[in-house]
């Protein structure tokens, strides 16, 4: 390793650690991440040779930094979290593009570059360890920034005189002060996890891979047979499957009764087994194009043909299950994701068929379609706004607006929580004015309820973030106060202390600017415009709702635990933090007469 290129690590891993210590230590997740990866790609692209600034690793660098930056555009968790793995995936790739001495253009081989790589990334920090100590003689004589007494030297005249005049500014500055105090008692961590990060990305910019054919596989180990015969079963069973579907999914709801099912029953499953049998099936028609090549036989891209046919009628069949799903249902995060993930999986099986039918369709093409089908993917998911879609198109549940549901999804859909305190007071003062409700319409009030519930804990965690600092101070941390609607609990001092210190660590990592989402702030600023929605009517709600339980010795705890524990909710995080109460609602038995 020549002094340049320990040189260009070295500045590599400062950028990185630069970025690491402005963007992310001590914050939550946020539009942090996203100045972390800018600065981490910067490094990367220093180590990274100029004959390899092709296309391709600026194309990869960009999606790695606008993909991290998104991260702080969404307030959707799921969304962040697509944001959070395209952004990885891309500083993966272009860690690949330094370790390779030419980019793949077949998917197999990008794959097993990638294993390849993973291999070598476990022995990466003792590999670089050792390049940086071998010839230390040499070096020492021919670079003196690399001899240990001379970075001693420098390194105690800079701390000197850093610390000279650190201690006069602080002096002369009440909030710098605050600031340097808080970041020397994060220096022990800060220089831990900058030591790791050293390693880890040292490790990983030290890869050198061989250089290797990008041609694919033999698969010798597979006969003709061994290919053609599973095949012609699996088109023969997807052309029954596909039959069958032709039949019933057209179907009216009195068809189903002769199989002893409802029509909701009927589409509540076979959209997500679909999609994942038609992703299985693709791989196998990949590996049927890479057989096609060494054997040569027209047979087998003739039955692959059929097979892509059939996998694009699969995609039809999910797309028309998952409109029989929404009729019944609504919409929801897992059907707008399903269908994202459908159309993706479609635009695949179009690039399988022409590298099975095209002779000048080569495979790097079908790598790059691949991967601006998946940016087109993350395109849909950040700048669609899907909580908003599925609060105009509400999904169902006892027979009713799922409000409990609506009130969980993130602050993206914020402006629909009006709606949600609307339908509650409507259908609360609907329920009230019955002398006996039935299960059905328990459930309904329950599901009002943990709706408010929900909210309390959206705006809580809005003003927590964004409030001013005096006025979340006093009302979380110094002086908490119980709401009306709250049950007793008596904490110990010791109770009390723990759960300060819980939420002084919370809002240490909220409240920084690292943490922030466009979506949050401006679903904060809403709120402080609609403090009367969200605060008073919202609590007024639950304090009347509280009080006619306990008057009508109406308990809910079945209904309330079905809700929060028994259903799923896939791609939802739920931010309720009301547990249901256990016979706290019943009606009281009965004082026996005392006997003599």
């Amino acid at each position: 390793m020549s002094d340049m290129v320990k040189e260009r690590l070295l500045l590599a891993l400062f950028t990185i650690i630069l970025g690491f210590n402005i963007g992310i230590y001590g914050a939550a997740f946020g539009i942090g991440f996203g100045i972390f990866q800018v600065f981490t790609v910067l490094g990367i692209l220093a180590v990274l040779p100029r004959k390899k600034h092709t296309p391709l690793a600026w194309s990869t660098a960009a999606v790695a930094v606008v993909s991290g930056l998104l991260v702080g555009f969404r307030a959707n968790s799921f969304v962040q979290g697509i944001s959070f793995a395209v952004s990885v995936s891309a500083v993966g790739l272009l860690l690949l593009l330094v370790s390779l001495p030419e980019a793949p253009t077949t998917i197999w081989n990008l794959i097993s570059s990638q294993m390849l790589y993973v291999l070598h990334s476990v022995f990466g920090p003792f590999r670089l360890i050792r390049g940086m100590s071998e010839d230390s003689e040499k070096r020492k004589e021919q670079h003196e920034w690399f001899n240990p007494y001379t970075l001693l030297k420098t390194a105690s005249i800079t701390l000197g005189i850093f610390a000279i005049f650190v201690a006069l500014l602080m002096a002369a500055d009440p909030i710098f002060k605050h600031m340097i105090d808080t970041f020397l008692k994060q220096i022990v961590g800060r220089i831990a996890w900058s030591l790791f990060l050293a390693a880890v990305f040292g490790g990983l910019l030290t890869i050198v891979l061989p250089h290797k054919e990008n041609k694919p596989p033999e698969l010798r180990f597979l006969s003709a047979a061994d290919v053609i015969v599973p095949i012609v079963v699996l088109v023969g069973l997807f052309g029954l499957f596909l039959f069958i579907q032709g039949k019933y999914l057209y179907a009216s709801h009195e068809v189903f009764k002769q199989f002893g099912l409802t029509y909701s029953q009927y589409v509540r499953k076979g959209f997500t087994e679909l999609l994942v049998a038609t992703s299985i099936a693709s791989i196998l028609s990949y590996l049927m194009i890479l057989k096609k090549r060494v054997l040569d036989k027209p047979a087998i891209t003739w039955l692959n043909v059929v097979l892509i046919v059939e996998l694009g009628l699969l995609l039809g069949s999910a797309y028309r299950r998952d409109l029989m799903y929404i009729e019944v249902y609504g919409l929801t995060r897992m059907r707008i994701i399903g269908e994202v993930f459908l159309f993706w999986l479609g635009g695949n099986l179009l690039l399988l068929l022409g590298l099975a039918t095209v002779k000048q369709f080569e495979e790097k093409f079908a790598v790059a379609g691949v991967g601006l089908l998946t940016l087109g993917a993350l395109g849909y998911f950040t700048l669609v706004n899907m909580d908003m879609r599925i609060a105009a198109a509400a999904p169902q549940r006892y027979e009713a607006r799922d409000l409990f549901y609506l009130a969980n999804l993130s602050a993206d859909a914020a402006v629909s929580w009006e709606g949600i305190v609307q339908a509650a007071e409507q259908r609360f003062a609907e329920l009230t004015t019955k002398e006996v409700l039935t299960d059905n319409e328990k459930a309904q009030f329950a599901n009002a309820k943990l709706a408010l519930w929900s909210l309390v804990a959206q705006r809580e965690h809005l003003e927590k973030k964004f409030g001013p600092w005096e006025e979340i101070k006093k009302t979380y941390l110094d002086e908490p106060k119980q709401k009306s609607y709250e049950r007793t609990v008596n904490l110990t001092d010791e109770d009390r202390t723990r759960k300060r210190n819980r939420v002084q660590e919370w809002l240490d990592g909220q409240r920084k600017w690292q943490a922030y989402t466009l979506s949050e702030g401006e679903a904060y600023r809403w709120l402080t415009q609609n403090r009367d929605l969200l605060f008073d009517r919202v609590d007024m709600l639950l304090t009347a709702i509280t009080d006619y339980q306990r008057n009508r010795h109406l308990d809910l705890y079945n209904e309330e635990w079905r809700i929060l524990y028994a259903y799923e909710y896939p791609f939802v995080d739920l931010k309720i933090t009301y547990i249901p109460p256990i016979n706290e609602y019943t009606t009281p038995s009965p004082t026996p007469i005392p006997t003599r």
